[in-house]
């Protein structure tokens, strides 16, 4: 009982340094959202939506729980996520235009160990097409520096020399799974504008 009570108050406190800074707005079920000027999606539920680092966050129970992110058009020679206050731009990972799917993945792992994550184990790269276009899905796993366990996949597509990627991760205990389905069918509604 008393490790469940840490663990929540843990949680709590992320959740809190994490949306501190953030402003949310709510994104209804059931109508066409415009995502990043770069495609629209249909969400079946409703999603609390903030702008930071340079990615579209959307979430549900808060996201230290689960998040889904956008990523709308990441330019060839930037990184998925701006440099954070402190952080040395030059050190981030970037996407390359002539990168294959691996290499996507590897960008994908090298930004997670970046943002201090650990055991990262990614699985069942898969090829997806997203709004018409050939791209890929991959399951993966990881830690958090505090090690809470997070379960979460990434579906996206090279299109016109930029990367368009959609992340889901939540923690591996409930919230996870608890979205995962709806996030799922965001990824397959996506229509690039």
């Amino acid at each position: 009982m008393k490790y469940r009570f840490h663990l929540i108050a843990a949680v709590v406190g992320v959740i809190l340094i994490v949306t501190g800074c953030a402003h949310y707005t709510l994104i209804e079920a059931g109508k066409k959202v415009e995502v990043g000027q770069a495609f629209m999606v249909d969400p079946g539920i409703s999603w609390s939506m903030a702008k930071e680092n340079g990615v579209i966050i959307w979430t549900v129970d808060g996201p230290g729980l689960q998040r889904l992110i956008f990523f709308p058009g990441i330019e060839d020679g930037s990184p998925l996520f701006k440099a954070s206050p402190g952080q040395e731009a030059e050190k981030m990972p970037i996407f390359e235009a002539a990168m294959t799917l691996l290499e996507v993945m590897d960008l994908l792992e090298a930004t997670l160990v970046q943002r201090q994550f650990h055991q990262i184990k990614e699985h069942n790269l898969l090829p997806l097409t997203i709004g018409g276009h050939e791209g890929f899905w991959v399951d993966f796993s990881y830690a958090s520096k505090a090690g809470l366990e997070y379960k979460g996949f990434a579906a996206g597509a090279i299109k016109e020399r930029r990367l368009y990627l959609v992340m889901y991760t939540g923690t591996a205990l409930h919230y996870y799974e608890k979205y995962a389905a709806e996030a799922e069918k965001i990824v397959k509604s996506i229509e690039f504008m």
